[in-house]
């Protein structure tokens, strides 16, 4: 297919101007105790001293959600419900390291999770080996309870979170599951390489697509 390049861009500047004010503007704003405590579920993705703190895929950006989101997982464990922490964790011979530069392996401080995630004790922490997490463990299959609610938080948004939630989507439409995911978007977070990876753009993309898939939108109250 040739794309017509004027009419596209004409649809984008619509598309995307009215998303914009969306995500700025008109996020609905949520509480955990919004929540069913039994019926929920916390998942915190890559959030791990290999892309927060330090490394070649550290981002301050990722950084910076760190505080709230270590402090909306603790409010989670309190009310009892379960947090599950996926883990960047790879083998010096990853394959993935033929697309990204090397980082998290096994055994590295990299692959740790930060310190502020470590004090939370009844945190699962899962091992991956790819950007989807769920490929990794199916969180519904770990914790043994109705759950009908999935929080999503972490990096990066365009990337493992997208690749997660998405998945975690179309997991429950062809199993007639009736739940739903939510997206943190104050929670969640990427990176930014200038003239190479724009991070409020792709940030948005993300935000777009996942929104498209049946994924909801929420922000901290």
């Amino acid at each position: 297919m040739k794309i017509d390049k004027i009419k596209t861009l004409e649809v984008l500047q619509k598309n995307f101007s009215s998303f914009i004010d969306y995500v700025n503007n008109d996020i609905e704003a949520v509480s955990i105790e919004d929540f069913n405590s039994n019926e929920t579920i916390l998942i915190i993705i890559d959030m791990v001293n290999g892309f927060v703190r330090e490394g070649v895929l550290s981002s301050p950006y990722v950084d910076k959600i760190a505080k709230d989101l270590s402090e909306f997982a603790k409010k989670c464990d309190n009310l009892n419900i379960p947090i599950i922490a996926y883990a960047d964790t790879h083998e010096e011979n990853c394959i993935e390291f033929n697309v990204f530069p090397v980082h998290c392996v096994k055994g590295s401080y990299e692959s740790e999770l930060i310190d502020e995630l470590k004090e939370i004790k009844s945190i699962v922490k899962v091992e991956k080996n790819s950007t989807n997490s769920f490929l990794a463990q199916n969180p519904l299959e770990k914790i043994k309870r109705n759950i009908k609610n999935i929080l999503v938080t972490g990096c990066v948004t365009d990337i493992c979170v997208r690749d997660f939630s998405k998945t975690m989507r179309k997991y429950l439409d062809e199993n007639n599951i009736n739940a739903n995911v939510y997206a943190f978007e104050n929670l969640i977070e990427t990176y930014h390489i200038e003239g190479v990876h724009d991070r409020q753009l792709e940030h948005l993309l993300a935000l777009y697509d996942m929104k498209n898939s049946g994924i909801n939108l929420v922000k901290t109250r």
